[in-house]
């Protein structure tokens, strides 16, 4: 009887290709929106729901767009890090308190 040790994993070996992590985002994302839509539709009515939707879309483009410049300008792609490099220690906690209260949100 023999006994198969395995080698524990590197960090390279658990890091994600672009296309995995692209896939990744576009699951958590855009799947959970669309498996809520339906719901949000049936309570809001057609007319605000759109109107809502766009709203939120312009505002969700033009988000990204500043936190892209902004990672740009200051080198670096961590919202925190940009949030200190913002507003110092209180940028730092709202993002990430931000960034905690998106995942708790799910659940």
């Amino acid at each position: 009887m023999s006994i198969e040790i395995k080698e524990e994993q590197t960090d390279e070996d658990k890091k994600l290709s672009f296309w995995a992590t692209l896939f990744t985002f576009i699951k958590l994302n855009i799947i959970a929106g669309f498996l809520f839509l339906p719901a949000g539709f049936k309570n809001g009515g057609w007319l605000f729901s759109i109107i809502g939707m766009l709203f939120i879309m312009f505002l969700n483009v033009y988000s990204m767009i500043c936190i892209c410049e902004s990672s740009d300008k200051l080198s670096t792609y961590s919202l925190s890090k940009i949030g200190f490099k913002a507003m110092k220690k209180f940028g730092f906690y709202v993002c990430e308190f931000g960034i905690a209260f998106t995942q708790v949100d799910f659940l």
